[in-house]
């Protein structure tokens, strides 16, 4: 049985006819990636008899792909984050973090509104960027606070793993992460809305010097979430129960 990557599959899936395939399909919005106008009179990867199923990392690739595709199997594997490297810890600096290859014009916007409200005063800025796992972790765990500008991804790795590190996140949830960036972990903000990303970040700094314990509770509560659903172990079932459906597929 052939695994094959979602966005190689239209290619590979015409190469490989007649060999039973997977589709790990790792961001539903990258489907169509490799459809080409030559290729629209052709079932797509997905509606070819020899591939049995996709899987995926998240419910909101689910259900695209479940909408896409009618009758299509498709299975969900939860990520998951070593808990002894992102781990929470509770002493921050006064610091904000980000990651400057998502959405870049965004993240300039943001910070620089608070800048000229001159509300980044007493705060320091982390881009995290070429840096190594453990380096990152190090990062998120002495963060008061993450933002997110993930867009359109299958699964949001970032604020998953400054959540788990006790990082207050304020952001977009890419869509893959809706799941788990919620009102109640987190800020959650629409894509695009600039002001109210950058008023959102500008009241968090404000209400954690004059009393941070409610947002300190909060970015316990979502460290517990985190690293009570998303563990290694879960993963582990979620692959195994996986394969176990799909090789009942096989003819």
């Amino acid at each position: 049985m052939l695994v094959i990557p979602e966005v190689d599959s239209w290619g590979l899936s015409r190469q490989t006819s007649g060999i039973a395939k997977v589709i790990f399909n790792q961001n539903a919005y990258q489907t169509f990636e490799g459809f080409m106008p030559e290729l629209q009179n052709e079932p797509a990867p997905y509606q070819r008899p020899d591939v049995l199923a996709t899987i995926v990392v998240s419910e909101d690739s689910r259900s695209y792909l479940r909408h896409a595709f009618p009758g299509h199997p498709v299975f969900r594997v939860r990520y998951s984050i070593d808990p002894a490297v992102f781990r929470f810890q509770e002493t921050k600096r006064r610091q904000i973090a980000y990651m400057p290859r998502k959405a870049a014009a965004d993240a300039k916007q943001v910070l620089e509104i608070l800048r000229c409200r001159g509300s980044l005063k007493d705060v320091s800025v982390v881009e995290i960027d070429g840096k190594s796992e453990s380096e990152t972790a190090a990062i998120l765990r002495e963060s008061l606070i993450f933002l997110s500008f993930a867009t359109e991804e299958g699964w949001s790795l970032p604020p998953m793993e400054a959540m788990a590190c006790g990082c207050i996140t304020i952001g977009y949830d890419g869509r893959g992460g809706r799941e788990y960036f919620t009102a109640e972990h987190g800020f959650p903000i629409n894509r695009d809305d600039i002001v109210h990303f950058a008023a959102t970040l500008e009241r968090i700094l404000t209400e954690h010097a004059q009393d941070p314990a409610p947002l300190v509770r909060m970015a316990h509560a979502a460290s517990n979430f985190i690293l009570s659903t998303y563990t290694p172990a879960n993963e582990q079932l979620d692959i195994l129960r996986a394969w176990e459906q799909i090789t009942e597929l096989l003819p």
